[in-house]
């Protein structure tokens, strides 16, 4: 029996600018595509630290009850093949996907995957825009 579709309540996604996440009083929630200072020891040839993107996907519980973990899955087009980028299963609702580059847009799916490793299909496609 195949699994239920993961539920289309995708958080949306926000880019914000590091210089406006320094400034917010509250941390990033999940959902949020956000900038962060690089390393304090990592410079560019102008001195300058480089950014650390980071997008934060939150989806719901997929409602099966014998779903063990979730894929996550990225395309840089719209209606590109997706490629999953979790090393291994995540039995977790929440993942940050830190390999992302300043000014790219990139687009994100899920799937469920069951106790006998049937991978369900997948959610629905949320766009995340990096500043």
């Amino acid at each position: 029996m195949p699994l239920p579709r993961i539920r289309s309540s995708w958080l949306i996604l926000v880019a914000l600018s590091a210089a406006l996440a320094a400034t917010l009083a509250q941390p990033a929630r999940a959902g949020d595509a956000v900038s962060r200072p690089g390393g304090a020891s990592r410079t560019n040839s102008e001195g300058v630290l480089p950014q650390q993107h980071c997008v934060n996907l939150s989806w719901e519980a997929s409602t099966s009850d014998d779903v063990i973990g979730y894929n996550v899955y990225r395309t840089d087009m719209p209606k590109g093949s997706y490629r999953k980028i979790n090393p291994v299963l995540d039995p977790s609702t929440l993942y940050s996907d830190t390999s992302v580059a300043e000014g790219k847009t990139y687009y994100y799916v899920t799937t469920a995957v069951s106790s006998n490793l049937k991978e369900s299909v997948y959610s629905n496609q949320v766009k995340a825009v990096i500043p």
